[in-house]
């Protein structure tokens, strides 16, 4: 990978880290420092060890999967797109308490930031 590459895969991991990060602290009404630090270190987390895992993954899987990956990248953007259009069709006004400082609201988070960039 160029070095070019790798500095607009940096830039648009750290906004999207950014936008979740300020969406978590939008949520509490009062965070305190360490709660910062949790919500940041999960962030930073994922944002660092994920795309090193996919990258081996796909070292690994290049010879396996090449002549499909094509139909695999297809089947999960329309799974995705599948799944959103089916919840936008069945959404009922629901009181949401989205709450960034639970772990699976976290992890949740985490996951998706990436999903974002990947996709």
């Amino acid at each position: 990978m160029e070095l070019v590459s790798i500095i607009f895969l940096a830039l648009g991991l750290s906004v999207d880290s950014f936008a979740a990060s300020v969406c978590s602290g939008l949520a509490i009404k009062k965070i305190h420092f360490l709660q910062a630090v949790k919500i940041a270190f999960f962030l930073a987390l994922f944002q660092g060890g994920m795309p090193i895992i996919g990258w081996l993954t796909g070292w690994e899987l290049k010879d396996l999967i090449k002549d499909f990956d094509h139909w695999i990248a297809f089947i999960l953007l329309a799974g995705m797109g599948g799944k959103m259009i089916y919840e936008s069709i069945t959404y009922k006004d629901k009181d949401c308490s989205f709450n960034p400082l639970k772990l699976m609201v976290l992890l949740g988070i985490s996951i998706a930031q990436l999903e974002q960039i990947t996709s």
